[in-house]
């Protein structure tokens, strides 16, 4: 009875390690778990401003192009 009872013992030590180590390795990957989620708000919000950028382009380069054909028809006048 006192070797079953000390088996007992060793083998309840060996599990609350065991358990002890998956807790750590479930905090671990609970905090990367966070992290990844943070990195993906914050990639979400860096692509909506590039999307917002890029508009803010377009429409700037369609500015640019329609003053470029506003001043060739002036310096057409100019000439005639």
């Amino acid at each position: 009875a006192q070797r079953a009872s000390r088996v007992d013992v060793v083998q309840y030590e060996a599990l609350q390690k065991n358990n002890e180590a998956l807790r750590q390795r479930l905090d671990e990957l609970l905090k990367t778990a966070n992290e990844l989620q943070d990195a993906e708000i914050r990639l979400q919000k860096r692509e909506s401003e590039v999307q917002q950028l890029r508009l803010e382009l377009d429409t700037k380069d369609n500015l640019c192009a329609d003053l470029e054909y506003q001043l060739l028809l002036t310096l057409r006048k100019e000439r005639e």
